[in-house]
C-alpha cells in the first residue's frame, strides 16, 4: 500500500505545480503501468504438519496484498491474493491433514486468485510474507491453529504469531528465521518451522475471530456466486500417508486433469551399488559387488472428496557385477507395486476403509516395514489414531516367480493405536498377529526344491511404544524413544536335505513353544553447541534362550516384516542396529553410540558406534548378514563402525553413501578380530 500513496502523493504534486494535467495522468501511467503489468505468480506450494497446527508456504515471485476472512457451515478459509495466478501444480502425494479436509482455486475478475481451504474444524489463522533469503524466494505464509491447540502452545511460540486482522494485510516482509519444509515427520528430521518469526509492522488486533464473522457474513452471497461461476480445481488430501517414509517427491509434479479431477504422474529411479567383503572372514570367497536398479511409475487420482486411488508399477534391475565365487548373473523382473482405493469419512468424519497393496510402516521399522495385499480401516481425531488390517497375498508380486513359500498362505493382522497424550508426545500400542495356514510336510517326505519352507509359525506380539521430544531454552532439543514387545505362540522349524537339482527331503520337523520379550531405548540430543551436533546413546535387547531342551523358545523375534531403518537427526535413514551385521534383535545386547552434524540446507553426516554381545552364548546370529556363525562358547559378537553421509540439496535428486566396519569379536574363535566391510551407494531421482 505504501507505493500506492507515495504514487497518489506525486500525482498532487504535478498537477499543483504545472497545471499540466494532462502531463501529469500520463507521467502517473508511466509510474503505474509496472505496478499494474506485474502479476504475482504462485510458483510452489508447501505445507508442514503438527498435530493441531499446520503451515503452507506460497511461493511467490514477487510482494503482493492478500486478505483472509472465514466461512461458516461448512467450515472454510478464504485466502484472496490480489493480481496473481497459480502456475504449480499442487503436490497431492505429501499433503496429510487433520485441519484440512480439501483445496480450491479459481481466478476471480481475470487478475485476482482465490484459494479456498475446505476445513474439518473451525481453526484460527495468522498470516505474513516473507523476503528472499539464500534458499528460497518471497513467500506467503498461512498458519492454521486448532482453537483447542491455542491453550497448549506456549507463550513464547505464539509471541511471533499472533492472529492478524482479516482485512487487507501490509506488504511489508518479516524476517524468515527457520526454513519452511514441505514434509515435516514423526522423527522430526527437518528444521522446524512453527515458531518462523515475523516481524510485520501491520496492525494486529485480538478481534480477529468477530471481524473474519463480519467479513464472512457480508461476502457470503457473492463469494459463493463468484465461486461458482469460476473454474475450479479440487483437491481433497488422503487421510493416510500415501509412500514409504523415505520416499520424497517434488512439488512439480505432472498433473492433467482427468474427469474435472487431478490425476498427478510421478515416480522414482533408484541406482544403488553395494560392495562386501570378508563377510565369511578369510574362510569363504564372499567379496562381491553388485548393483540394485529400479524404476517406479505411480498414479495418484482424486476421485472425489472422499474418493483416492493410487497404482504404482515398478522395473527391477539386480546384476552381479563381481562375485568371488563366480556365477554372476542379472536379474530383470516386473513388479506390481502398491495399488489401492481408499474411502475417506464413511458414516462419520475421520473413518475411511483403504483396500489394495499397500505399505505398512511404523516410524521406526521395528514392527513392521512391507508392501502387503490388504484391508485397512482406521480412525483418527486430532489427537488420536486407531487401524486395524487384514493382510495376505493375493497373487505373484513379480515376474520373478510364484509367490514365495515363506508368504504364501500367510495371514497377517495389525492393530495399532496412537494418542497423543502431550504435543509432540506419543504413546502407541501395537498388536500383530501372524499365521501360517499353509500344510508342514511330513519327515522323510520328498518335496519341489521351489517349496522350500524351513519355519511355520503361528505366533502373536503385543507391544507398547512412547516416543517423542522434550525442549530446553539452554540445552536444545531431546528426542526419545521406548519400544517394549512380547511375542508368544507356537512354530514348527523344518530342516531339508538336499536330494537333486529340484528336490529335497524333509529330514527333521519340531515344534517349540515361544515366549520372548525385547526392548530399544534412547535418547537424542541436538545441542546448541558450534556445528550443532547431535549426541545418540541407546541400547536394545532381545532375550534369549538358555535351557534348549525344554522345547520352550524363549528368544525374543521380531514380526517377519521388520526392518530396523530409521534416522536420528540426520537427512537419511539407515540400519540403526548396524549396515554389516543387521541382527535381528534375539538373543543379543545391542549398545549404540552416535554423533550427527548437519550439513548445508539439507544434507548431514552421522558416525555410529555399535557393541553387540549375545545374552547366552549360541552358535547362531538370527538375521545376521554374516556368512559364518559363532562357536557358541562366547557372548561376545564384536563391534561395528559406520558412518552415513546423505546430500539432499536438489530438487530431485538425492544421494547416501555408507560405510560399515564389523570387528569379530571372541565368538568366532580363531576369527576373532577379523573385519567385514561394506560400502554402499544410493542415488534417487524424483520426478
Amino acid at each position: 500500500m505504501f507505493c500506492w500513496q507515495v504514487l497518489a502523493k506525486v500525482k498532487t504534486v504535478l498537477i499543483s505545480a504545472t497545471g499540466f494535467r494532462g502531463m501529469a495522468v500520463i507521467i502517473l501511467q508511466l509510474l503505474l503501468w509496472p505496478q499494474i503489468a506485474l502479476t504475482a505468480n504462485i510458483q510452489g506450494l508447501r505445507h508442514s504438519t503438527e498435530t493441531g497446527y499446520t503451515r503452507l508456504v506460497f511461493d511467490i515471485d514477487r510482494p503482493t496484498e492478500y486478505k483472509i476472512f472465514t466461512l461458516d457451515n461448512p467450515a472454510r478459509l478464504v485466502l484472496d491474493i490480489h493480481q496473481s495466478k497459480m502456475e504449480t501444480t499442487i503436490d497431492l502425494l505429501a499433503l496429510k491433514n487433520q485441519q484440512i479436509k480439501g483445496l480450491r482455486y479459481a481466478v476471480r475478475d481475470d487478475v485476482n486468485l482465490r484459494v479456498v481451504l475446505d476445513l474439518k474444524r473451525k481453526v484460527r489463522s495468522n498470516s505474513f510474507l516473507l523476503k528472499p533469503n539464500s534458499k528460497y524466494g518471497h513467500r506467503l505464509v498461512l498458519d492454521l491453529y486448532d482453537i483447542a491447540e491455542l491453550s497448549d502452545r506456549s507463550a513464547e511460540e505464539l509471541e511471533h504469531n499472533q492472529p492478524v486482522a482479516t482485512t487487507e494485510v501490509s506488504t511489508q516482509a518479516s524476517t524468515d528465521t527457520s526454513t519452511a519444509t514441505s514434509t515435516e515427520t514423526s522423527t522430526e528430521t527437518s528444521t522446524e518451522t512453527s515458531t518462523e518469526t515475523s516481524t510485520e509492522t501491520s496492525t494486529e488486533t485480538s478481534t480477529a475471530a468477530s471481524t473474519a464473522a463480519s467479513t464472512a457474513a457480508s461476502t457470503a452471497a457473492s463469494t459463493a456466486a463468484s465461486t461458482a461461476a469460476s473454474t475450479e480445481v479440487s483437491i481433497a488430501p488422503p487421510s493416510q500417508v500415501v509412500h514409504n517414509q523415505d520416499d520424497n517427491r517434488p512439488e512439480d509434479q505432472l498433473q492433467i486433469i482427468l474427469f474435472d479431477r487431478p490425476l498427478t504422474i510421478g515416480g522414482e529411479y533408484s541406482f544403488v551399488p553395494t560392495y562386501r567383503e570378508d563377510y565369511g572372514f578369510d574362510n569363504h570367497p564372499d567379496d562381491s559387488l553388485t548393483l540394485a536398479q529400479s524404476f517406479q511409475l505411480e498414479f495418484f487420482y482424486q476421485a472425489s472428496q472422499d474418493m483416492t486411488l493410487f497404482a504404482e508399477g515398478k522395473f527391477n534391475y539386480n546384476s552381479d557385477l563381481y562375485l568371488e565365487a563366480g556365477n554372476e548373473h542379472n536379474e530383470p523382473a516386473f513388479a506390481r507395486g502398491k495399488t489401492w482405493v481408499q474411502f475417506d469419512n464413511l458414516v462419520t468424519d475421520g473413518f475411511g476403509l483403504r483396500v489394495g497393496r499397500q505399505n505398512f510402516s511404523d516410524k521406526r521399522e521395528w514392527w513392521w516395514a512391507a508392501d502387503l495385499d490388504a484391508v485397512r480401516a482406521y480412525y483418527e481425531t486430532p489427537h488420536f489414531l486407531i487401524e486395524y488390517a487384514v493382510a495376505e497375498e493375493q497373487g505373484r508380486v513379480s515376474t520373478k516367480g510364484p509367490v514365495d513359500p515363506e508368504e504364501d498362505n500367510i495371514r497377517r493382522q495389525f492393530v495399532r493405536a496412537e494418542w497423543e497424550w502431550l504435543r509432540k508426545n506419543y504413546l502407541e500400542f501395537f498388536v500383530f498377529d501372524h499365521q501360517d495356514h499353509s500344510s508342514t510336510p511330513r519327515e522323510n517326505m520328498i518335496i519341489s526344491s521351489d517349496k522350500e519352507d524351513d519355519v511355520d509359525a503361528d505366533l502373536t506380539w503385543l507391544g507398547v511404544r512412547a516416543m517423542g521430544r522434550i525442549k530446553h531454552k539452554k540445552l536444545g532439543r531431546f528426542n526419545y524413544w521406548l519400544d517394549t514387545g512380547y511375542v508368544h505362540g507356537q512354530e514348527t522349524i523344518i530342516d531339508f536335505d538336499d536330494v537333486d537339482a529340484k528336490s529335497i527331503l524333509v529330514d527333521t520337523s519340531e515344534k517349540f513353544d515361544v515366549k520372548g520379550w525385547g526392548f530399544d531405548t534412547g535418547i537424542t540430543w541436538q545441542t546448541r553447541l558450534v556445528w550443532t551436533p547431535s549426541f545418540t546413546l541407546s541400547y536394545a535387547q532381545g532375550s534369549g534362550d538358555k535351557n534348549k531342551n525344554d522345547n520352550v523358545n524363549r528368544s525374543y523375534q521380531q514380526p517377519d516384516i521388520h526392518n530396523n531403518n530409521s534416522k536420528y537427526r540426520g537427512v537419511d535413514s539407515f540400519k540403526y542396529y548396524g549396515e554389516v551385521l543387521r541382527p535381528e534383535l534375539s538373543n543379543i545386547k545391542i549398545a549404540t553410540m552416535a554423533i550427527g552434524f548437519p550439513l548445508f540446507n539439507d544434507s548431514s553426516i552421522e558416525f555410529l558406534y555399535h557393541n553387540y554381545r549375545q545374552m547366552y552364548a549360541a552358535d547362531r546370529l538370527r538375521g545376521d548378514r554374516l556368512q559364518i556363525n559363532p562357536n557358541g562358547e562366547s557372548t561376545d559378537i564384536g563391534n561395528e563402525v559406520n558412518i552415513v553421509l546423505g546430500l539432499e540439496e536438489w530438487k530431485h535428486l538425492e544421494l547416501e553413501f555408507v560405510l560399515g566396519l564389523f570387528k569379530a569379536g571372541d565368538a568366532f574363535g580363531d576369527n576373532a578380530g577379523d573385519i567385514a566391510k561394506t560400502a554402499i551407494s544410493k542415488l534417487n531421482y524424483n520426478f
